[in-house]
C-alpha cells in the first residue's frame, strides 16, 4: 500500500510542474499578445492621409471668436503648429474657403460654424496634455474623422 501512496505522490509532483510550466507558457503569449496589441508590430498603422500644411494665416483673435467656439480657437493658437500638420475633415464645398490644414479653420469664423472642426480641436488639445506625439494625433485624427467623412 505504500507503494501506491508513494506513486500518487510522484504523479501529483509531475501534475503540479506540468501545471507550471504551461501557467508560464500562458503567461508568456498574454505578454506578447499585449506587445503586439499596443506596439503596432508588426506595423498595423494605416497610412496617414497627406496634409498640405503651411498655414501663413493666424488663428482669429480672440476677441473676434464667439464664445461658444472660444476654447476651439484656443486650442487652435497654442497647438497651432500640430494643427498646421492635421487634416481638416469638414464641408470643404464653400470654395472660398482654402484649408490647407486644420489649422485654417480657425483663421476666420469658419471654426465656429463648423462642430466637425471644433471636435477636431478639441481632440488634438486633449491628445497633446496626454504627451501624444503629432503621428499618433494624426492617425487618431484620420481614423475618426475621415471615416465619418468618406474621404
Amino acid at each position: 500500500m505504500g507503494t501506491l501512496e508513494q506513486e500518487a505522490q510522484k504523479e501529483a509532483k509531475r501534475q503540479i510542474k506540468r501545471n507550471k510550466w504551461v501557467e508560464g507558457i500562458a503567461v508568456l503569449g498574454l505578454l506578447l499578445l499585449g506587445f503586439i496589441t499596443y506596439s503596432g508590430w508588426p506595423d498595423s498603422r494605416p497610412d496617414l492621409r497627406p496634409v498640405a500644411g503651411g498655414e501663413t494665416r493666424a488663428v482669429l483673435p480672440a476677441e473676434k471668436v464667439p464664445l461658444h467656439a472660444f476654447s476651439a480657437y484656443m486650442s487652435a493658437a497654442r497647438y497651432s503648429k500640430v494643427m498646421d500638420q492635421v487634416n481638416a475633415y469638414c464641408d470643404h464645398s464653400d470654395e472660398t474657403l482654402t484649408h490647407r490644414s486644420l489649422l485654417s479653420c480657425f483663421t476666420n469664423l469658419h471654426g465656429a460654424e463648423c462642430g466637425i472642426c471644433q471636435a477636431e480641436a478639441k481632440m488634438v488639445a486633449d491628445m497633446m496634455v496626454e504627451g501624444r506625439t503629432v503621428t499618433e494625433i494624426r492617425q487618431a485624427i484620420d481614423l475618426t474623422f475621415g471615416q465619418r467623412s468618406g474621404q
